[in-house]
């Protein structure tokens, strides 16, 4: 919590407490001036007592429904309130905010990151400790103001359990190429790749409960849901060709305590194909229904293909408005359309429909159920495929960190994207950052944007590597960058020997250009316990039973290896400490850990940790391969993301989110 903050949470306390002696003194005139019963003589109650500082009228259901009002309409840019979500959803999903971390749960992370249990602790331990610092995480909140002529009682917010919900995460379908789409929204694909394979991981364990979570996976496609199978807790992987939702129930009996029905959950699918017109990696997460969402940068034009899937796993209809934004501004009627997406079902929109502009900004907001967006983009050239992305949502904010972009020389710069929804004009201010300082580069440091249209910018000037991105600007904004790749050549044992006509010494090893990529990373989450990421790991031809009968492989198919890179950066900020220290965790998929570790940040700096270092912490641990990474602890806000890349060159980036999830709170405020 930022010293601004603090400053204003104590003004607030300061002022509570001010509110309620007030209170307190005037009741206690009013019991003074108030004749005792002769019957049944008691002493009076003094005016700081806890009884009556802690009375208040409680609320009946009509006064509640005539306190809330009804919800607010929201521009471009906005977010749903709570209030709002929570109201609509309730029977359905849960609304996720993240509130400061109150005191109790600050001291709750200062004591867990103080354990240091032994070498091969087994993860549902490791989450428990995750699931007490992040008590408030996807939180659904909404706040009940009695309407009196009383004055109101003077009391601080308290978080209080909200009902149990099924929550509802979307893994979009494998990506391919459209053969046919309908003006609803109906999409044929077309025969995809032999080489192409999808696969979704998932860690799902309790966090804070004896038991394990109950949970299901289906099938969602345009024809309707499937049959749904149990889900099995733990580290799980399966292959897939259509959407496919999970949902997790709440369990029965639910404590009051929240944090014993936590989930620590993470999902998220890799796609990768060798050959073929969509040949490329690409890693992402998937997500839950929201209300609102953005897209910034879709792959349109001659060569290029973006599909935009639109999920509504509830059992009431959602209306979808999609709305575009280019270097002019709102494209109006010609860049927008409304899909009717029916309950447990899919849609799909060609975004080539709308825009033909790359530099396009896409709102996508449901009315009735909330959906799950996914933007699929790609681009070839002929039949040959020159990378796929799943394009990551993104949040309007004042600042936007984006760590481990990969970025070529000369015409291979990467692109910074941004977009300032609403009317107002913003003054932006932009730094890079490789593994030493600040580095400059041949785009502005400090300039302006237009609101409502979308600016973009090379990076160029700088060396091929990795580099990490901050904007700032002095009203919200979307950013996002978009990367080339950095150019690192394939480096291939040969295994020498002699030319067989010319008898000269062949080199050991051959240095190829990796193949053509891209990859998208939008703006980042600062590092909190309970954070990581899944290592993406491409499906082999063994595992993929969709694509070959059992004890045969896919013709064409082939066992790709993923290498895993952890990129770190902490912002210098005036009150960032010379050295940010970041607690790590390494887990494998039997739910094994390493011992925490503390990687030490520079500020202004970036820090890569190579899968070979990771493969080495976890050999010393002797947990195996690696499945993922978790943060126990930082020590002021830090970033982190994952490079990783094929055999071939192909690469994809993934950022450290929230694992932890599940608990519902409901701030309440009673009084002004």
């Amino acid at each position: 919590m930022s010293a601004k903050k603090v400053s204003k949470y104590i003004r607030q306390q300061r002022r509570e407490r001010r509110r309620a002696e007030k209170l307190r003194e005037r009741e206690a005139k009013q019991a003074a001036k108030t004749p005792k019963p002769k019957r049944s003589p008691r002493k009076p109650q003094r005016a700081g007592s806890k009884k009556h500082a802690t009375a208040a009228p409680a609320l009946t259901g009509s006064e509640q429904t005539q306190a809330t009002g009804p919800a607010p309409r929201h521009g471009a840019g906005d977010q749903p309130s709570a209030a709002a979500q929570h109201s609509a959803d309730h029977q359905h999903t849960a609304s996720h905010q993240t509130p400061e971390p109150t005191p109790a749960l600050e001291r709750l992370a200062a004591e867990d990151s103080q354990r240091a249990p032994g070498s091969g602790t087994r993860a549902a331990a490791v989450v428990v400790g995750l699931g007490l610092i992040a008590a408030l995480a996807g939180s659904a909140g909404f706040d009940l103001t009695r309407s009196s002529d009383r004055t109101p009682a003077g009391l601080a917010a308290h978080s209080i359990s909200a009902p149990a919900v099924t929550e509802r995460i979307f893994c979009p379908a494998m990506p391919g190429q459209p053969d046919s789409i309908t003006d609803q929204g109906m999409l044929t694909y077309a025969e995809r790749d032999p080489s192409a394979t999808s696969r979704i991981d998932t860690v799902m364990l309790p966090t804070g409960a004896e038991t394990d979570p109950v949970a299901q996976w289906a099938e969602l496609s345009q024809e309707g849901r499937g049959t749904a199978e149990d889900a099995e807790p733990g580290f799980t992987q399966q292959n897939h060709t259509q959407g496919s939702v999970l949902e997790i129930q709440p369990p029965e009996n639910t404590p009051e305590d929240p944090r014993a029905r936590r989930v620590t959950l993470a999902t998220g699918f890799t796609y990768y194909a060798e050959s073929g017109p969509l040949a490329g990696l690409a890693a992402a997460p998937c997500t839950n229904p929201q209300r609102n969402q953005w897209f910034l940068g879709p792959e349109v034009g001659s060569g290029a293909m973006s599909l935009l899937s639109l999920a509504n796993p509830h059992d009431r209809p959602a209306t979808v408005e999609i709305t575009t934004y280019d270097r002019e501004g709102d494209r109006g009627s010609t860049g927008a359309t409304t899909v009717l997406v029916p309950e447990q079902s899919v849609r799909s929109v060609n975004l080539a429909g709308l825009t033909t502009d790359s530099a396009t900004a896409v709102q996508v907001h449901p009315s009735g159920a909330p959906v799950a967006a996914a933007l699929q983009s790609a681009r070839t050239s002929g039949q040959e495929g020159l990378g796929v992305e799943l394009l990551p949502a993104q949040t309007s904010a004042l600042s936007h960190v984006m760590p481990g972009v990969l970025t070529g020389a000369d015409d291979d710069a990467a692109q910074l994207h941004l977009y300032i929804p609403g009317d107002q004009q913003a003054t932006v201010e932009l730094q890079v950052f490789d593994e030493n300082s600040q580095v400059p580069t041949e785009a502005p440091g400090v300039f302006s944007a237009e609101a409502g249209r979308v600016a973009v910018l090379d990076l160029g000037g700088l060396e091929s590597g990795s580099y990490d991105v901050v904007v700032r600007t002095d009203v919200p904004s979307l950013a996002a960058v978009r990367s080339p790749g950095d150019g690192e050549p394939i480096i291939t044992d040969t295994g020498g020997g002699f030319d067989p006509i010319t008898g000269e010494a062949l080199p050991e090893q051959s240095e190829e250009d990796p193949a053509p990529d891209f990859s998208w990373s939008a703006s980042a989450a600062a590092l909190s316990p309970g954070f990581g990421a899944l290592l993406p790991r491409a499906a082999s031809p063994e595992e993929d039973e969709e694509a070959a009968p059992e004890g045969e492989t896919a013709e064409g198919s082939v066992a790709v290896e993923l290498e895993s890179q952890l990129r770190l950066f902490a912002p210098a900020e005036e009150d960032t400490p010379a050295v940010v220290g970041v607690n790590l965790r390494l887990v494998n998929t039997y739910g094994t850990s390493t011992e925490p570790f503390t990687v030490e940040l520079t500020p202004g700096a970036g820090l890569t940790l190579d899968a070979e270092e990771l493969a080495e912490r976890a050999e010393e641990a002797e947990i195996g391969e690696v499945a993922a990474v978790v943060v126990d602890h930082a020590e002021a806000p830090a970033y982190g993301t994952l490079i990783t890349r094929s055999e071939d060159g192909r690469f994809t980036t993934t950022a450290l989110r929230p694992l932890t999830r599940g608990a519902q709170h409901v701030p309440l405020h009673i009084g002004q």
